[in-house]
């Protein structure tokens, strides 16, 4: 083992590896360099069971995964603007065209609602609405959870049909 020629020997390995999993070039050679470092510390250990090369690139597979752990974490950070519940601290204010948008999507939504056959209406209602459980609403309704759960879905299918009609839905825009 010469740790003096593990860069020449094995460096664009390592490095290739490293770019096809992190996608990044320069995160890709941070983490060729922290291997090259952590190999030299633990240089004592190493056994000979497998090449050089597959020592490293097992050092690297760790480094990269440390990486990744250490990137979940500050990304799961709780943004400043939700609670630890992730409600929002302080909601986005309603501008005159949010208000308006809001407006005109809840009487087309109302539109598409009395268009719906009646138990469809009803069972939707009750569902998505009043956030009646699937027990009180079939009760209510005289069904079981399967015709529920159908009713619930061909009003959604038919709402999603309406609003699309009346310019609500659709596509997002790009960008």
């Amino acid at each position: 083992m010469n740790p003096e020629r593990w860069l020449d020997e094995h460096g664009d390995a390592l490095f290739r590896f490293a770019v096809l999993r992190t996608g990044d070039e320069e995160l890709a050679a941070d983490l060729v360099q922290e291997t090259l470092l952590a190999a030299l510390e633990a240089k004592e250990r190493f056994t000979g069971a497998s090449s050089e090369r597959t020592w490293l690139i097992g050092i690297l597979k760790h480094k990269i995964a440390d990486h990744f752990r250490k990137h979940a974490r500050t990304q799961t950070a709780e943004p400043e603007w939700f609670d630890r519940a992730g409600n929002w601290r302080r909601p986005p204010e309603d501008g005159p065209w949010r208000k308006a948008v809001r407006s005109e999507l809840q009487k087309a939504l109302m539109q598409c609602l009395q268009e719906l056959p009646p138990r469809q209406r009803e069972a939707f209602w009750l569902r998505e609405v009043a956030q009646e459980s699937t027990q009180s609403a079939c009760r209510m309704l005289g069904v079981d959870a399967g015709a529920l759960h159908a009713l619930v879905y061909r009003a959604r299918m038919r709402l999603r049909a309406c609003l699309e009609r009346l310019g609500h839905g659709g596509k997002p825009c790009a960008g």
